[in-house]
Order: C-alpha cells, then structure tokens, then sequence
C-alpha cells in the first residue's frame, strides 16, 4: 500500500491554516531495463496508486494534481531503460510545462 505523507509547514507568520499550496505529484515514467528490480509492473501499481492518493488528500486549499508521466514515454525515449533521454526529458517537460503554468497564472 502506498503510503505518503506530506506535513505542512508554517511559513513565517502564518498559521498552518493561512497556508495554500497546490501541489504536482507525477506518476511515474516506465521502467523498462531488465535489471530494473520489480520493473514497469510494479511501476505501474505505484501509477495506479496515485490519483487515489491525491484525491483522499487533496483540499479546496491545498489541491493536488497528477500529471501523467508513463503514457507518453516508451522505450525509445529512455536512454537506459530508466532514465529519460533528451526525447523522453521534452516530452515530461510538455507535460510538466502546462500543469505548472496553470498553477502559477491561478495565482494573479
């Protein structure tokens, strides 16, 4: 069972309930070497895992949101099996890019 916890700590002068956070949690990318341990499905357990996770603890204060980082890789956009290549690395870029541009114009 995946367990992640996440402790909120005060900024100086708030209060931990003055604080709003949005937080980008990624699924993972695949893992596709064969000396990779417990491999893609294992990977793919953790992916599935996730959104859960983000939806039990995600506020209307501190919202959590999942970019998806394991459908768009193959193995030809991992150097290793593991680790992206310069490919694979725009293509998690493409993704990261817009989650991350929406949380920054949400707060103007």
């Amino acid at each position: 069972m995946l367990r992640l916890k996440i402790k909120k700590i005060p900024l100086r002068g708030e209060s931990q309930a003055d604080q709003e956070i949005q937080f980008k949690i990624s699924q993972i990318t695949p893992l596709l070497a064969a000396n990779a341990g417990g491999g893609d499905p294992a990977v793919q357990d953790l992916n599935k895992a996730i959104p859960g996770w983000a939806k039990e603890k995600s506020t209307a204060a501190s919202p959590i949101f999942v970019v998806d980082q394991y459908s768009n890789i193959t193995k030809s956009d991992l150097m290793d099996g593991i680790h992206p290549n310069d490919a694979g690395a725009e293509k998690v870029a493409s993704k990261f890019y817009p989650a991350l541009l929406e949380a920054i114009e949400s707060l103007s």
